[in-house]
């Protein structure tokens, strides 16, 4: 069929030739158009998929910045007060009524962040005093009981946060949460703000986030 279409003899030859590199052309542009197009779509994509990434880390660095700044806000909501003084300069032990208030005052400022998940007074052996927890986001903040507070001082937050000197503020790198030596799942990423306490230049513990 096709050998009659195309020889010689045949009287539309040169016109079956024609319409044949018609079409292999034609065949050819609409390959080189969609290659062409998808290119640019995907370029379009690509570039889209970009600023996108870059307005999301921008914006969780804000989130962070913003969060840290009241972390430390936090903090100083906390050790600003007569009661806190007294509380560490008597070695963080005694359930005393400064305990008591310094502990409302932390259960206060858990409840009015959501992200905050710990906040803590360890003391300078690295034993928790006070621990007030939240288990998500949703969750309401309560306070651990004494029996179930733990040995924090082989932690690398407490050891640094200890090392850094008076009126300075430590920050962490975000890493995992971890109780009793094990991983707490769901995974839960961590950022940690602490200032270490002292009292006539006698270390006495950290307060931390």
């Amino acid at each position: 069929m096709l050998s009659n279409l195309f020889s010689k003899t045949n009287k539309y030859y040169y016109r079956n030739i024609l319409l044949m590199i018609f079409l292999l052309i034609g065949f050819v542009i609409s390959i080189i158009a969609v290659l062409v197009s998808g290119y640019y779509q995907l370029k379009s994509i690509n570039k889209e998929f970009e600023s996108l990434s870059t307005s999301a880390l921008l914006n969780k660095k804000d989130f962070l910045h913003t969060q840290t700044r009241n972390f430390q806000n936090y903090l100083s909501a906390v050790d600003s007060s007569e009661e806190f003084m007294e509380f560490i300069k008597n070695n963080a032990k005694e359930d005393t009524h400064n305990k008591a208030h310094i502990t409302q005052i932390m259960m206060a400022v858990a409840k009015a962040d959501p992200n905050i998940m710990q906040f803590r007074f360890i003391d300078k052996n690295g034993y928790e005093t006070i621990r007030i927890d939240r288990d998500s986001r949703n969750a309401l903040p309560y306070k651990i009981k004494k029996e179930r507070l733990q040995d924090k001082k082989e932690r690398y937050y407490f050891k640094e946060t200890r090392d850094i000197g008076k009126e300075n503020t430590w920050f962490s790198k975000i890493d995992l949460n971890i109780e009793h030596e094990v991983i707490v799942k769901p995974i839960v990423p961590t950022l940690r703000v602490a200032k270490p306490y002292f009292h006539n230049n006698d270390f006495k513990g950290i307060l931390i986030i």
